[in-house]
């Protein structure tokens, strides 16, 4: 696992949006995720819940700057964010419109919808890098 740097800042103004939730999570066909138990990985039977989602994924509170730092595994992971206060507009996702499974395909599951979310972008994190900076916009 590496660390990703990141901002989230508002669209039209360009200042940093802060008191937002950031969510991450991995998809299950990602090699990084095939040690971790949970449900639908062969390796480990037949798993009600996500024994191990605290290392697959985690939720972080940004600073008040809008940046958030955080863990993450190589390959194909996915990051939301959620704004508690504020008049933001859901997020758009065009690879999750297209697929009903798409939150299904996650490990662990972080939401139902892309609509969940004030801002989603799918990050392809390649092998042994150890920081990365990612940017989320939010649009009102």
């Amino acid at each position: 696992m590496s660390c990703s740097k990141a901002g989230s800042s508002d669209k039209t103004t360009g200042k940093p949006v802060g008191g937002a939730r950031v969510w991450y999570a991995t998809f299950r066909d990602n090699p990084h995720v095939a040690p971790f138990p949970f449900p639908g990985n062969a390796k480990f039977g037949n798993l009600n819940e996500c024994s191990a989602c605290h290392t697959c994924s985690r939720a972080y509170w940004d600073r008040r700057d809008g940046t958030f730092e955080l863990g993450r595994s190589a390959g194909r992971n996915v990051l939301g964010v959620r704004i508690e206060h504020g008049n933001y507009a859901p997020a758009e996702l065009p690879e999750a419109e297209k697929d009903r499974t798409f939150w299904n395909q996650t490990v662990p599951t972080i939401a139902h919808s892309t609509k969940e979310f004030q801002a989603v972008k799918l990050i392809d994190v390649p092998e042994n890098v150890a920081e990365m900076k990612v940017e989320m916009t939010v649009g009102t």
